[in-house]
């Protein structure tokens, strides 16, 4: 099992705030190796080792990259206009690279017989000659992780009058620098938070997991959550299609139809369309199918904007974005009306506007929408970096008079996503720590509650879900019920997803705490059973439970202590069954086909399955199957090239698992 002790170091602590001095990043301009040396002892460990051969590559890179390279590329341009072409390149690379997904998924159509979900978006293309095949995905995610880089160079050019100038050459350049910038930093974020290995050969670097199946759950978990969060969307499509009449409204009204280029510009609203209706029904049925759903209407801060107001206005600005965003990639020259017309540069009155007379709200409040949603490259950059412009989308230019669209952080983000960056701001990053926390558990407690009632085979044999607060020789127990002779104690936590190495070190930190402390109820109660009113019982069987609210750490375990995802607890109580696979007709011509898995028959088999069906998650199983590594190259200045390690999805052999209808 993992362990955050195992990338625990003197260098790590230092460079992590756990222990005084502060070390610079080697990505950081201030870097001093010699800093580095005066905390270590003689006899330094392997892990700080790994870091100091890990720091010395990034750096030499990183620092080549801006002496040598980024601090002369772009002093003919103004802070704004490398702005404005960052983003305008970013929007072109959004185009390109939708283009070419969509070619290679009409490819794959055309030889297979039918098409599953999970494996439609890894389906890997190549982004320019020479590169790496990747999903689209990721080249987008790399794609708008750079601009910050971007933003950082523009921080630190002179003000100048701006000339009109053909951008070309500015823009291939500072699409390849700003990327291995990016990589670098990729690079060290991944070897600091993570045990991971680095091997500085004589022809190339290498930089891998020391554990690739422990590592490679992050990215299983991903590929089952996003299953997940996007069934529900997907068989109420098929629905309509198959029963017009079950059609819902559009939830929203009225939205932008088309666009014309001017001062100001002139913004059309109507009626949306019904592809633009379908879009918006399915964003929301991720949102409402999410275990976010109970947090929509709650108030981020004192302006009174929601997550669900929030949510809506994002969707609208897609359609301004499809409306303003020009159809063809490449110009026949990149002056500045170009990165202006790219960038979707639009006065920002005129958005607020369209905000306001669409979701029929006042001006003070569809500006504190707008603020809501809005980046500054002016200002501090840390939180630009990291959570990133995913759940602010839009850029504010220099005067603050316009904003530009990013069009792969808005049109290709996660709704869900965006809404837990939205909830993060005002809440952080545990949101078991706050009232949110709170309402959770009770939500889980009463949707178990209703899935035992609703099951034949344990409804007879199971308790009440109970919650026990804290008193004075005890701890507060989250929730608490009794199938058969095995009593399950879960501690239940409200986590926001993890994205970032530092992200994922801190989740696992957590859910090492999680399982300690429902453990150490666990015995409490095993020494205590008259707290919750039983009598002691010879073979009762305590089995604590860390209960969390999305995939992430499903199927790990800690010390006896299994984690599961609560969707998977709820439906393992619901039924002895589960549909594993459904089979729509695109058409709507024909009702779905499930595929059913049989989980148990008695209550003696599901206590028999109770802690391994959360130990070898079933919903896991064909992903973790599925599994590659690959490895992205990454230039170095020595003319060598450094390959990082990734997990893919080997489609063949995923799909292989399905049964053509």
């Amino acid at each position: 099992m993992p362990s955050t002790s195992a990338i625990d170091s003197l260098l790590f602590r230092h460079l992590t705030n756990r222990a005084q001095p502060s070390i610079a990043h080697p990505t950081a301009d201030r870097f001093d190796f010699d800093d580095w040396m005066t905390v270590l002892p003689q006899g330094y460990s392997d892990r700080d080792e790994t870091l100091i051969r890990t720091a010395l590559i990034v750096n030499e890179q990183v620092r080549k990259l801006r002496d040598d390279y980024i601090s002369k590329a772009f002093v003919h341009m103004s802070p704004s206009q490398l702005v404005m072409l960052a983003i305008a390149l970013a929007n072109r690379g959004f185009l390109l690279i939708r283009h070419k997904m969509h070619e290679a998924l009409k490819e794959h159509a055309a030889t297979a017989k039918v098409a599953h979900f999970s494996a439609m978006s890894q389906v890997e293309i190549i982004s320019h000659q020479g590169a790496s095949p990747q999903a689209a995905a990721d080249l987008n995610t790399t794609m708008i992780d750079s601009l910050p880089h971007w933003f950082a160079a523009a921080a630190k050019l002179a003000d100048k009058p701006e000339e009109d100038q053909d951008f070309s050459e500015a823009g291939l350049k500072g699409e390849m620098l700003f990327s291995l910038n990016n990589s670098f930093r990729e690079v060290w974020q991944q070897v600091l938070w993570a045990p991971w290995e680095i091997e500085n050969a004589q022809r190339q670097v290498l930089v891998s997991p020391l554990h690739p199946a422990e590592e490679a759950m992050w990215r299983i978990w991903d590929w089952r959550e996003q299953s997940l969060l996007h069934q529900g969307a997907i068989l109420n499509r098929h629905i309509e299609r198959r029963y017009p009449q079950a059609t819902k409204p559009s939830p929203i009204p009225t939205t932008v139809r088309t666009f014309t280029a001017g001062s100001p510009p002139t913004i059309e609203l109507g009626v949306p369309t019904a592809e633009q209706s379908i879009k918006h029904r399915s964003a929301l049925d991720i949102l409402n199918d999410s275990y976010v759903a109970i947090f929509l209407d709650q108030q981020l801060n004192v302006d009174g904007v929601t997550p669900r107001l929030l949510a809506h206005a994002t969707l609208l600005l897609e359609d301004l974005l499809d409306a303003a965003l020009p159809n063809e990639p490449d110009p026949a020259r990149a002056d500045q009306a170009w990165i202006q017309r790219m960038s979707c540069c639009i006065p920002r009155g005129s958005i607020v506007e369209v905000i306001a007379k669409t979701l029929s709200i006042a001006d003070p409040m569809a500006n504190a929408v707008i603020h809501s949603l809005t980046s500054d490259p002016w200002g501090p950059l840390a939180k630009l970096f990291n959570p990133g412009l995913w759940h602010r989308p839009l850029i504010a230019t220099k005067c603050g008079a316009d904003l530009m669209i990013v069009a792969g952080a808005l049109a290709w983000g996660s709704p869900l996503r965006a809404v837990e960056r939205w909830l993060q701001e005002g809440k952080g990053a545990d949101l078991s720590k706050t009232s949110n926390g709170e309402r959770y558990e009770r939500e889980l407690r009463n949707r178990v509650s209703k899935a035992l009632a609703g099951n034949p085979i344990l409804s007879p044999f199971a308790s009440e879900v109970r919650h026990m607060p804290a008193g004075p020789d005890c701890e507060e127990i989250d929730l608490i019920v009794c199938v058969g002779k095995t009593l399950i104690v879960g501690e239940v936590k409200c986590f926001l997803k993890p994205t970032e190495p530092s992200e994922r070190y801190d989740y696992l930190r957590k859910l090492e705490e999680a399982a300690a402390q429902a453990r150490r109820k666990a015995e409490w109660l095993s020494a205590n059973p008259q707290a919750i009113g039983a009598t002691p019982i010879a073979d009762i069987r305590l089995m604590p439970l860390v209960i969390v609210n999305q995939s992430n750490g499903a199927s790990w375990s800690f010390d006896g202590c299994a984690v599961v995802d609560a969707k998977w607890f709820e439906l393992f109580l619901s039924s002895g069954e589960y549909h594993s696979a459904a089979a729509l007709s695109l058409d709507g011509s024909a009702d779905p086909v499930f595929t059913a898995a049989q989980l148990y028959t008695s209550l003696e088999e599901a206590e028999q399955a109770m802690p391994a069906i959360f130990e070898d998650h079933p919903g896991l199983r064909l992903f973790r199957a599925a599994v590659d590594w690959s490895a992205a190259r990454i230039p170095l200045a020595d003319r060598r090239t450094l390959f990082m390690a990734h997990p893919v999805m080997n489609i063949e052999r995923y799909t292989a698992n399905f049964a053509v209808p």
